[in-house]
């Protein structure tokens, strides 16, 4: 208020020319005014109270929530992420229940009935292997016979035989048997049954005389038939014979037929 006063005197000044003494007159005024003004002040301030202690705080308010924005666009794809870690295998499953038993098939149609058989023979099985043995020995002494009584063998009935080697070129016509069943008598020529030396693991045997080199003959009822000399079998001692990569089986027959010493 006292400077708005001081402003206003001024400009009245500057307006009607007012004269020094008059001014300072009125700034005399002015000071007493102002002196009233500080005064006045100072008893104001004396009226404030000092700085007190800071007061309890106040209750919370209550949260007024706001309204929920709008919502966001979307936002680009991101970029695809790596290949996670292979997981740890599982536990082996519980085993599963045993599976329902199947339809039974239906039964088949029953076979006519067959024919009425003979009556089998009276022999026991000892006697039917003898019966046997004996008609192997007799079909092999037959074939035989007929061989050495009736034609020359021909070279081409004795595997791997040489044609040229005077060895396999043996003539059989005038070879006569001894013993039973024998053509005549008189011949050096022997024939041995070796049979009872098989038993499916010999193969060195003796024969009932010392043979002439060269001329030893076998046959049997097992493969091959007919032995190549030196090739199927050779000549070890004076009367004894090794076959050579043929074992004959038990209750094989093996004939020998060779010219005695």
């Amino acid at each position: 208020m006292v400077m708005d006063k001081i402003k206003e005197k001024l400009i009245k000044k500057e307006r009607f020319k007012v004269d020094s003494s008059t001014l300072i007159d009125e700034l005399l005024e002015l000071k007493d005014t102002l002196k009233d003004f500080i005064e006045d002040v100072k008893k104001k301030l004396a009226l404030v109270p000092e700085k007190g202690d800071r007061g309890e705080k106040g209750e919370k308010g209550d949260s007024i929530k706001g309204e929920s924005g709008e919502r966001g666009e979307k936002g680009e794809k991101g970029d695809k992420g790596e290949r996670g870690l292979t997981g740890e295998k599982g536990s082996k499953g519980d085993k599963g229940d045993n599976g329902k038993d199947g339809k039974d098939g239906k039964n088949g149609t029953n076979g006519k009935d067959g024919k009425d058989g003979k009556d089998g023979s009276p022999d026991t099985l000892e006697q039917t292997k003898s019966k046997l043995s004996k008609l192997k020995d007799f079909i092999v002494d037959m074939v035989v016979e007929v061989i050495i009584k009736e034609q020359r063998i021909d070279i081409s009935h004795i595997r791997n035989a040489n044609p040229y080697r005077k060895k396999d070129r043996i003539d059989f016509s005038d070879m006569r048997w001894h013993g039973a069943g024998s053509g005549g008598s008189g011949s050096n020529n022997k024939r041995d049954n070796l049979s009872s030396q098989c038993d499916g693991s010999n193969i060195v045997f003796t024969l009932s005389n010392n043979y002439k080199s060269g001329t030893v003959q076998l046959w049997s009822s097992q493969f091959p038939i007919v032995f190549n000399p030196d090739t199927d079998f050779t000549e070890t001692t004076a009367n004894t014979i090794t076959l050579v990569g043929i074992v004959p089986e038990t209750n094989q027959t093996l004939v020998a037929i060779y010219e005695v010493q």
